[in-house]
Parts: C-alpha cells; sequence; structure tokens
C-alpha cells in the first residue's frame, strides 16, 4: 500500500484523531506540518509532481510513493523571530506560494486538494451554488454601503456575518467573531463602511443542523440548544446548554447535500443548516476544513473511519 500525505499542522486536532485510525490500521503516511517548511521540511520538485520528493524528519519520500492526501487548510512558514521582517516576508511569500503550486502538479487523491477548498471557502459562492441546486438559503445582502444595510435591516429581523474569518486578534488574543443579531441601531454610525459585512434575514430556529459529507455519504447531527436566550449562534451559547444526536436527513437534500460538495469538487465538507418549527431546512454555508471531532465523540457518527476508508482506497 502507498503512503497517506496529511498537510496539516502541528496543533491540528483533527490530523492527530485520522493519524490515530491510520495507525490503528496499520497504514504507512507522511504528516506534512506547513509550519515547518521550509526550515525542517525540503521539497525538490524536478519539473513534474510526479518525480518529486518531500524529506520529512530526516525520511525521504517520493511522490510517486504516495496514493492520497489529506489537507485541513493552507497556513504558512513559522520563521526565526531573528529573522528580518524583509527577509522573513519574502521566505512566507515564496514558501506559501511555491506549497501551492507543487501540490497542484501532484498526481494523487486530494481530500480536498487545496486550490478547490480555497474556492469553495467564498461564502458568496456557496450561497450562490446553494441557491442554483435548489437549496433553501436565507435572504442576504453583503454590502459595505451603510445605507443600504439600514435599508435591509429595517425591513426584516436580521443577524450579521463575517465575509470571510470568524476571528481576529487583539492585543495578542484570538477572539471569535460570531453570527449575532443586529437591528437599524446597531447600524446608525458608518462602521459597515469600513469592512464588507454578510447581511441575512433572521431566520425562525428550532434547531441546528451540521452535515458533515465525506464522498457520497453524508453523517446529519442535530444541535438543540437549551435556553438560547436570544443568542442567534448555537456556538455563542453555553456548553453545557448545547445537546447532539444523529438525524436523518429527508432524502433529497441528503443528495442536494452531497451534490453541492462534488459542485466544487470536494470529497469532504461539514454544512451548516437552520431547521425551522416547520420543518424547513436552510443552508448557512459550508467549510471544506470543518471539524467533527466533537460530534463523533457526542453520537458515534463514524466520520473519521469513512474518511481513511476513502483514503485507504485512493492509496491502494
Amino acid at each position: 500500500m502507498r503512503r497517506i500525505l496529511l498537510v496539516t499542522t502541528a496543533n491540528d486536532l483533527a490530523a492527530d484523531l485520522v493519524i490515530l485510525h491510520l495507525e490503528r490500521r496499520g497504514v504507512p503516511f507522511v504528516r506534512f506540518n506547513q509550519e515547518e517548511f521550509p526550515e525542517r521540511i525540503a521539497v525538490s520538485w524536478p519539473g513534474d509532481g510526479r518525480s518529486a520528493s518531500l524529506t520529512v524528519d530526516g525520511e525521504l519520500t517520493t511522490c510517486a510513493e504516495i496514493g492520497g492526501a489529506w489537507f485541513r487548510h493552507a497556513a504558512g512558514p513559522s520563521l526565526p523571530l531573528s529573522e528580518e521582517r524583509r527577509m522573513a516576508d519574502f521566505i512566507a511569500r515564496e514558501s506559501t506560494g511555491f506549497l501551492a503550486g507543487f501540490w497542484e502538479t501532484t498526481p494523487w487523491f486530494w481530500m480536498n486538494r487545496p486550490s478547490a477548498a480555497a474556492f469553495a471557502g467564498s461564502k458568496l459562492q456557496q450561497l450562490a451554488q446553494a441557491r442554483a441546486l435548489g437549496l433553501r438559503v436565507p435572504q442576504t445582502l453583503v454590502t459595505n454601503c451603510p445605507q443600504a444595510a439600514r435599508d435591509f435591516v429595517a425591513t426584516r429581523k436580521a443577524v450579521a456575518k463575517p465575509v470571510v474569518s470568524g476571528g481576529l486578534v487583539e492585543a495578542g488574543r484570538r477572539y471569535a467573531v460570531y453570527t449575532t443579531a443586529v437591528t437599524p441601531k446597531d447600524l446608525a454610525g458608518e462602521a459597515v463602511h469600513l469592512a464588507p459585512v454578510i447581511f441575512q434575514e433572521r431566520v425562525a430556529n428550532d434547531f441546528d443542523l451540521r452535515a458533515t459529507v465525506v464522498g457520497t455519504r453524508v453523517f446529519a447531527i442535530r444541535i438543540s440548544v437549551r435556553n438560547r436566550d436570544g443568542e442567534a449562534d448555537w456556538r455563542a451559547a453555553d456548553p453545557a446548554q448545547v445537546s447532539y444526536e444523529r438525524y436523518c436527513l429527508p432524502p433529497a437534500l441528503e443528495a442536494g447535500c452531497v451534490a453541492l460538495v462534488k459542485a466544487f469538487s470536494l470529497s469532504f465538507a461539514a454544512l451548516d443548516f437552520i431547521v425551522t418549527p416547520e420543518g424547513e431546512h436552510v443552508f448557512l454555508e459550508l467549510n471544506p476544513a470543518g471539524q467533527w471531532g466533537w460530534l463523533e465523540e457526542a453520537t458515534g457518527a463514524p466520520v473519521t473511519p469513512t474518511i481513511v476508508d476513502r483514503l485507504i482506497e485512493a492509496a491502494t
């Protein structure tokens, strides 16, 4: 059997979970922590991906030895503090650009190919594609025009969310930015003008739903919050108030989830929905690098074994 390549970072618990299952099944693998390139990892590319090689922890692996690759998300190099800023920026740009191009030339199966994951990360693309496939999506306005935002929020209950990232760093601390209910009063100033924001109708919520797609298999988990206390985003709720259970998707919706993931040339993704009191499933977003470990632990949904099965299939 050929090896499985895991392109990840040193502190990625999802990679640890996949590796645990690979080791249990005796599958050879190579872990490529992106922040260790180029300082502790060497890559040689002699004009095509098939003849390239990786040296990780002093061990040489040719690309011909790799049958499949699992990719989490792109990460830049971790460089010594002694590096001059201009040189560090140059090294980071060259290293990140090289890997992005290198991965595209490789011949193996990807879960997911980095370029496909990057494209699928666009929330605007997700909403447009989901609508095109017949999934119900909320009424949406993405804008940095304060008046347009006020007009949208004035005519409906609404929420706001980031366009790209749900986090920011201030004074060395990382903060999460969750989906938040907004009113016209919240938009009285010009803050929206500084950066675009996603505004959406606030859909009546009976419970939340996470559908994790691996190939053609879908693992749906109902996420219920007791005493929601007005929170628009279940992630902001007290964890003690959140419960999880397996959920049976309607066949048409399950097919729609698989079709949406396939439309982005992905073989793995996590899809988030709201389920209304009337039982309507409303698509929110897709994450090509979505976490699943805590849901697997809570419900027994065999996501990791299914991921490993698909990687083994590619490597044999």
